[in-house]
Order: C-alpha cells, then sequence, then structure tokens
C-alpha cells in the first residue's frame, strides 16, 4: 500500500513537468507574435508551454512578422483559425492541427502544402505562392478556396462537393473540371492554359461571378444551358471561346436580324419570345443533333402617329402629316368602342359621333389616330381644339425665332405670359414668330386657323 501511496506523487509530477514544458519555438518572430496573446500565454512568463498551446481554441494572426519557420505550431492541436500570410515560409507542417477550419497563408514562397490531417478545412487562401501542386481530396467540408497566383497545373476538385467560391487565376491550369461542385456562386479563372473547361453542374443560374477571359486556346465551355450561357457570360471568356451542353458534339452558328414595328414581339426559332432590342441568342438541334446557336440582333422601328384634320366645310376627314402610310382604315370611337367603318385617305362624315383611324405601312406596321369629335349641326365650325401633338413649335428654348412645324395653316397667333397677360397678338402670314424682343421666361402661345380652330402650345425664350 505504501509503494502505492508512493507513486501518485510522482506521477503526478510527471504530468506536471509535461503540461508545463516550453514549446519548441526556434524562430524568434513567430515566438513574439504567440506571447502577445495573452490568451495563449497565460501566465504572462513569455513562453510557451505545452499545456497553454493544448488549452487554446482560438485564432492565431501573426501577419507579415517575416516568420520563416512555424514550428511549434503543432502543439496546437486545437486550433481553428490560422493567419500567417505575408510572412518568409516555404513550408508548413499542419499534421496535428486537425480541428483547424480556416488557413490564410497567401504571400509567402510555399513550395508545397499538406492538408490530407485537415478534413475540417473550410477557407483555404494559399494564394501568391510557388505551388506547382495542390492535392485538396481530403478536405470535403471546404467551402472558398482561393489558390490564384501560383503555378499550378493541375487542380482536381472532385470531391469538394460544398465548394462556393473558387479563385484560382493566373496560374497554369490547363484543364479545369467543376461538375460536381453543385454549390458554387463564384468562379474565377482567368489567365491560365485551359483548353478544357466543364461548368455543367446543373447550376449554372445560381453564379453570380464568372469569369475565364485570359486563356486564348479555350475553344468550348461545356455548360448547362447554352442561351443562358452566351446571354450571360459573352463578355466573361475571349472571342474564340464557345458555349456547348456538349463540347463533343459539333454546333453550329447562325444569325438574324429582324427589324420589327415598335411594340410589336419577336418569336425566336426555340420559341422564346423577345420584347426587347437587343442581342439575343436561341438554339436549336441542327442535323448532327448538336446545337445550332442563333445570335438574334432585334431591332424595332418607330411608327409613325397617324393624324387626322376635320374639314368642316366639305365634311371630311383626313390624314396629315406622314405619308408612310399606304392604307387607312377609319373607326367609330364612341365610348371607347372602336368598330371600322370606312377605308381610304378621305372618310367622309354623315352623321355626328367620334372618329378616329389607323394606318398601316409598307411593312405592316400600324400608326393611330386620338379619337375625335365631330358634329355636324356646326358646319363650317370646326368643332374642339387641335391637338397639340398634331403641331410642333421649335426650337423651345427659342432665342430670335419660334417656327411652326405641321401642315396645319395657321393664320394668327397669341401669346401670353405665365400670369396670363397678352404680350402681342398677331396675324400669321408664314415663317415664323419673332421673339428676340420678348423678356426670357415661359409663355402660352395661342395659334388659330382662319377657321377659328385653335391650339396651345407652351414655350420659352431664353438669351
Amino acid at each position: 500500500m505504501k509503494k502505492i501511496l508512493l507513486l501518485i506523487p510522482a506521477l503526478a509530477g510527471i504530468l506536471y513537468t509535461a503540461a508545463a514544458q516550453n514549446v519548441f519555438i526556434p524562430d524568434t518572430a513567430f515566438k513574439a507574435c504567440l506571447i502577445r496573446n495573452h490568451n495563449i500565454d497565460t501566465d504572462g512568463d513569455g513562453e510557451i508551454q505545452a499545456g497553454e498551446a493544448a488549452a487554446y481554441d482560438g485564432d492565431i494572426y501573426c501577419m507579415g512578422y517575416d516568420i520563416a519557420d512555424l514550428t511549434g505550431i503543432e502543439a496546437f492541436t486545437a486550433l481553428t483559425l490560422l493567419d500567417c500570410r505575408n510572412n518568409l515560409l516555404t513550408s508548413i507542417d499542419l499534421s496535428h492541427n486537425t480541428a483547424l477550419t480556416s488557413l490564410f497563408c497567401s504571400d509567402n514562397a510555399l513550395t508545397a502544402l499538406d492538408l490530407d490531417a485537415n478534413t475540417a478545412l473550410e477557407l483555404l487562401d494559399c494564394s501568391f505562392n510557388d505551388l506547382t501542386t495542390l492535392d485538396l481530396g481530403a478536405n470535403t467540408e471546404l467551402i472558398s478556396l482561393l489558390c490564384y497566383r501560383n503555378r499550378l497545373t493541375s487542380l482536381d476538385l472532385g470531391t469538394n462537393t460544398a465548394l462556393r467560391y473558387l479563385n484560382c487565376r493566373d496560374n497554369e491550369l490547363p484543364s479545369l473540371d467543376l461538375s460536381a461542385n453543385t454549390d458554387l456562386y463564384s468562379i474565377l479563372c482567368l489567365n491560365n492554359r485551359l483548353t478544357a473547361l466543364n461548368l455543367k453542374n446543373g447550376a449554372n443560374t445560381q453564379l453570380y461571378t464568372f469569369s475565364a477571359i485570359g486563356n486564348p486556346d479555350l475553344a468550348c465551355v461545356q455548360v448547362d444551358n447554352v442561351v443562358y450561357a452566351m446571354t450571360n457570360w459573352i463578355q466573361k471568356v475571349d472571342a474564340s471561346a464557345k458555349f456547348s451542353a456538349d463540347c463533343s458534339c459539333p454546333n453550329s452558328y447562325g444569325s438574324l436580324s429582324p427589324l420589327l414595328c415598335s411594340g410589336a414581339a419577336y418569336t425566336a426559332p426555340d420559341g422564346q419570345v423577345f420584347t426587347q432590342a437587343g442581342l439575343h441568342f436561341a438554339a436549336v438541334p441542327n442535323a448532327a443533333g448538336c446545337d445550332s446557336i442563333i445570335q438574334i440582333s432585334l431591332a424595332f422601328r418607330e411608327v409613325p402617329v397617324c393624324m387626322i384634320w376635320w374639314d368642316a366645310e366639305q365634311q371630311i376627314l383626313t390624314t396629315i402629316g406622314t405619308t408612310d402610310f399606304v392604307h387607312i382604315t377609319w373607326f367609330s370611337c364612341a365610348g371607347g368602342q372602336y368598330d371600322s367603318i370606312a377605308s381610304g385617305p378621305v372618310f367622309t362624315v354623315t352623321a355626328d359621333g367620334q372618329y378616329s383611324a389607323a394606318g398601316t405601312t409598307a411593312d405592316g406596321c400600324i400608326g393611330y389616330s386620338s379619337c375625335l369629335g365631330v358634329t355636324l349641326q356646326h358646319l363650317g365650325t370646326p368643332t374642339g381644339e387641335i391637338p397639340p401633338a398634331f403641331v410642333s413649335v421649335y426650337p423651345n428654348p427659342a432665342v430670335d425665332v419660334l417656327n411652326i412645324g405641321g401642315d396645319i395653316p395657321f393664320s394668327a397667333y397669341r401669346l401670353s405670359d405665365a400670369t396670363g397677360r397678352v404680350q402681342e397678338s398677331r396675324s400669321l402670314s408664314g415663317g415664323g414668330i419673332p421673339v428676340a424682343h420678348l423678356s426670357p421666361g415661359i409663355y402660352h402661345l395661342l395659334l388659330e386657323t382662319s377657321d377659328g380652330r385653335t391650339v396651345t402650345k407652351v414655350v420659352a425664350v431664353s438669351r
């Protein structure tokens, strides 16, 4: 019994000695970084005991310390984040740091990086190093990978199915297969040596960042949907690269340039309907059973307004202004109900009512007039005012002369200022209205025909 009692304090002494043993940290810059953290050097003795290192489960930030050796990091077995960016490291041994979830080791001189033991790793930034290979097969929890500005010649991400953010730009990668990475939101693979790029992962529409520019030998990018890729990513690859649902299948390419009437809709060969001008894409099967990609440059032409004029003396309605229409249809438009009643450039009115016209151009576009009320019992006196859209005044603002546009013959005009005070009232025999003598400001211009029809326009005079 005495022997057992003697062994107990001896064993306790051994355990205390093990816990109190200092961690060997030969790099003075690394050691200085560690002891500055009072949650690591808990007793403040300027040394890191093995017990202190093993108990620490926080983060280590040692950026820009000119550290060349991380020996001693193996004692921090519960470490979850290590940031050793911008140092002088050529190697790192993280085989004992199995709890590590975040590693930031960019801007060093690493030529190799073994992460087989770090199966919990989620965030990795190893950019700006000299890595030629990077084995991430064991890191199945990886969410974000930044490995740009290295010399990588291969990158296998087949097991990293949780990956969301990838930046592998400025390497020497000849191919990149991301077909297994269905959670990707961002892909930057610019400036490599890609000849093959597979993005067909069934989730292309969730990508909000993508660029593969700077890969001049990349002829085909395999994608989920060719039309979606060309619509959204045509500027994200070099001009020599094409998109295909199967890069082993020979696609064909064509173009269309339809010109439609304003307000019309265009139905593409694959059934898509477009109502906006611009560049669109469609895909239909070609003779080989592959995609025939059609680039559609869609444009719309403005349809002229069909303006009508009531000749009270002759009791006829005629169209005025444009000569683009080759056919005119007249409508009764009372109560918002449009009923076709006649066709031709002139319509003889036989009853009071509301009338409008629709003009058809040679290419089938239709322009409509407003609805105009006509009352026959006031023969010789036009009804209603001239719609302002029928008359243009220019320039507006005017400095010297205000010109009257349109085909309506006006015989007089009246100019009133913003308060309603008449500034002048004169006959109008042709040409423009002189305004150089008027004070700068806003005026109401009333134009009148010889038969009493009027229109009011708001004009400005400036200097």
